[in-house]
Formats: C-alpha cells, structure tokens, sequence
C-alpha cells in the first residue's frame, strides 16, 4: 500500500536482468494502493523497451503523480530504450517527470497531453526530430520548470522553449558535435524567474520575448551570445557570466 516505489538496480545486482524485470512486475501487480504518489526506475543498463511498457502499463490507473525513468548514461549502446507512444495518454495526473537516456517515439496518431505537468526533466533523451520537440512542450501548458541536456545523437538542430508559465529554464549540452554542425536554442518565456545555460556546443541562442522577471542566471559558453540574450538578463539580482573565448568585448 505504499505510495511512493523506487526501483533502483544497482540494490539488486546478484539478480539477473530477467530476475530482476519480474521481481518489478509482479511487485507492481500486486501493490493494492489506489494512488501512487511516486513511481522511480533507475537502472544501470539499456533495458528491454518491452519491460518499461509493462511496468507502466502495470501502474496507469493509479492517478501517478511523479514518474522517473532514468538509465545510466555510460551504458548507452545501438539498442537504446524506447518509451511507450502511450506515455502521455497514460498519465493525465502527472506533475514531475524525469527521463534519462531513452528514445521518445512519436505516436502521430493521437495527440500529446500532459495537462497537469509542472516540472519536466529530460536528459540525453533521443527525439523524432525538433517539430516533436515543439509539440511535447506545447502539450505542457502548466509546466514551470524544465531541465533539458542535450546530446550529440539527440536528432535535434533547435531546441525551441515557448512557454507562457515557465519559471525555471536549465539548458545543457553534452558531448562533442561534429565541427560546423548547427545548433541552437530560441527562447520564449516571459515569466522565467531563472536560467542556467552551460553549453561547450558554440552555439547560438535566440529570445523572442523579453525576460525582465529573471532574477537568477548562469551563462557558461565557449563564446558570447548575442547581445539580446545579455539585454534579457538585466533584471537579474545574481549573475553568473563565464565565455570561454579569448576575445574581448564591451559590456554596456
């Protein structure tokens, strides 16, 4: 009757793979809660896809609140795991998801929804592509706080953030991308109220709103961005600007 369930592998590590992914199903077929407050998996090696979807399968009428699903990115291999199209329609009542290296599946079929989210971490995920970007996001009307790191196989050019109620914007790149391949991000969301950007891509960054709610910020690039995005910032009680270039320029 427990409502929180965290399901971490690396406690388990003298049960096999199979052992393992059968102690999680019959756990969950036979937790009698009517909610679950929180659903965790952590697990240290690319995972059947098939299990993950009946794991949640297993746990979508329970008006799950938090779910997580995070894989150790060092064991990343050409069969990485692909969440289920059903996601979203599955978990109506979400308001913290985290992912970790996995591919979202776009289900073109049926639309994304997640009405309640508030706060959405997505790490070294695989995308179809940046219009599904756009669409998952837009799908998160009340989201407030979102943690994005972006990696060289994510399939992504612009990651575009359009987001009326979001508050708390982290933007990360990691890894190395071939030399001239473009990359970027375009911002808009006028109630942010924090930003942190550390991306070693030398990329490029757009706002299409003005941000004058920061207060908090951290910008860490291997060269200045636009003058727009400093002008954005000046509302900000507490800065951080750290350009790793050698070129100097004027602030003013």
């Amino acid at each position: 009757m427990v409502p929180v369930l965290t399901f971490d592998y690396s406690h388990y590590e003298d049960l096999s793979y199979r052992e393992f992914s059968r102690y999680v199903e019959r756990y969950l077929l036979l937790h009698e809660a009517p909610t679950i407050d929180a659903l965790r998996f952590k697990l240290g090696k690319s995972w059947a896809s098939g299990d993950i979807q009946v794991w949640i399968k297993a746990a979508e009428k329970r008006s799950l609140r938090e779910l997580v699903i995070k894989i150790d990115a060092s064991t990343r291999t050409k069969y990485p795991v692909k969440l289920p199209k059903s996601l979203s329609r599955c978990f109506k009542t979400l308001v913290t998801l985290e992912l970790r290296n996995a591919v979202l599946v776009d289900d073109e079929a049926s639309s994304v929804s997640f009405p309640s989210l508030r706060k959405l971490s997505l790490e070294l995920m695989k995308y179809p592509g940046d219009v599904f970007v756009a669409k998952l996001l837009s799908s998160c009307p009340l989201l407030e706080d979102l943690v994005v790191e972006l990696c060289s196989s994510d399939n992504v050019s612009v990651f575009s953030v359009s987001m009326l109620h979001l508050k708390s914007l982290v933007l990360e790149t990691s890894g190395h991308i071939s030399e001239g391949e473009a990359h970027g991000f375009v911002i808009d969301a006028p109630s942010l109220e924090y930003l942190k950007i550390d991306d070693d891509w030398d990329g490029f960054c757009v706002i299409e709103n003005n941000m004058n709610k920061i207060v908090k910020a951290s910008v860490f690039t291997t060269r200045p961005y636009t003058e727009q995005l400093l002008c954005s910032l000046s509302s900000a009680k507490r800065l951080v600007l750290c350009f790793q270039t050698s070129k100097c320029f004027p602030l003013s």
